[in-house]
């Protein structure tokens, strides 16, 4: 339950008599009471004692002091703290520039003073209600930062196992297998990476995860002499989209380098990843050999392929596959669907 004994109130109002009855009233109910006359002063009381007042009774009109709501409007930049808007009218374009604001309430100066008692009373609950909130909302984001760096470090764990797992075997098909792993536990385990990193868990930046993936993937296979040269244009999108556009990158990317190249000492790798009208365009192309027709009209006999069918279904997206001095995947995933 609010306690009104501990409760400061600044009061800004520009009729000194309104402001001594009012500040006595307040008085009488339990509350402890500041006035002020104008909106420069009021902004210096807040900052010298923000942590002493606990709500603001703000008169809309300060005659020729600064108006009302732009005081206000300064005040919320330096604290958070409920302000109730006093009027002797009701003005539509008023109220609404009030709601515009964090307020909590406009209050009719003719209305019973019990009326402007109860709002007080209302606006402290709801304001202590929301601290709660925020921090509650604080404490879940720093709690899932700490499962998803956790979940980074133990993939970490497993990519590095399966690197040194592919280094110590002789077998080329082993090896492939186990970089193929290891590049799909990658795409995850920076994603995981860029959620603790990110101020927000609701959307990330798609150039920033796409080019340590690319860098990953690189890393992969520094030992081929195929260069990956890409455009990738910063787009916001949701974690759940970007993680299956960066398993179908590091599948495109994969099948190049296992059978593109079969029968070529060098190539290259081209990605372009930008928004393009509705659409967020990806074009991937590399120079080797190409992909066999028969291959395309079954939709992709290997795993690879199967899964990027699945990844292009689930995205909403299309994708088209042309085979002219190499292969080229064209891919256009609505905006509304990765945002």
């Amino acid at each position: 339950m609010t306690s009104t004994k501990q409760k400061h109130i600044l009061l800004v109002e520009d009729d000194t008599a309104s402001a001594e009855i009012t500040i006595f009233k307040l008085e009488q109910a339990g509350y402890k009471g500041t006035t002020t006359s104008t909106g420069e002063e009021a902004i210096r009381k807040v900052i010298n004692e923000q942590n002493i007042v606990d709500i603001i009774l703000m008169d809309v009109n300060l005659g020729e002091s600064l108006d009302g709501i732009e005081i206000a409007r300064e005040i919320l930049k330096i604290v958070n703290i409920p302000i109730i808007f006093l009027s002797s009218t009701l003005d539509i374009d008023t109220l609404r520039k009030t709601e515009n604001l964090a307020s909590y309430g406009y209050h009719l100066k003719s209305t019973d003073f019990t009326a402007l008692i109860t709002s007080i009373k209302m606006a402290l609950k709801l304001h202590e209600a929301n601290i709660k909130i925020e921090k509650l909302l604080t404490e879940k984001e720093l709690l899932l930062k700490e499962v998803h760096h956790r979940i980074k470090n133990n993939m970490s764990s497993v990519v590095a196992m399966l690197s040194l797992q592919a280094y110590s075997t002789n077998r080329d098909d082993v090896k492939n297998a186990l970089n193929e792993a290891s590049g799909r536990v990658l795409t995850m385990m920076h994603l995981y990476d860029r959620l603790y990193r990110s101020e927000t868990l609701s959307i990330l930046s798609g150039k920033d995860y796409l080019l340590a993936l690319l860098k990953s993937i690189s890393e992969i296979y520094a030992k081929s002499d195929i260069q990956i040269k890409y455009d990738i244009s910063d787009v916001q999108l949701d974690p759940k989209v970007l993680s299956q556009i960066g398993i179908i990158i590091n599948e495109l990317i994969t099948n190049s380098i296992k059978y593109a190249f079969v029968d070529k000492t060098k190539g290259y790798i081209t990605l372009q990843v930008k928004p393009s009208g509705n659409d967020l365009l990806i074009v991937y192309k590399d120079n080797g050999s190409g992909i066999p027709s028969e291959l395309i009209q079954a939709k992709g006999a290997g795993f690879g392929l199967q899964l990027i069918d699945s990844l292009i279904e689930q995205l909403n997206a299309q994708m088209q596959i042309e085979t002219c001095d190499g292969t080229k995947f064209t891919i256009k995933i609505p905006l509304d669907e990765s945002k």
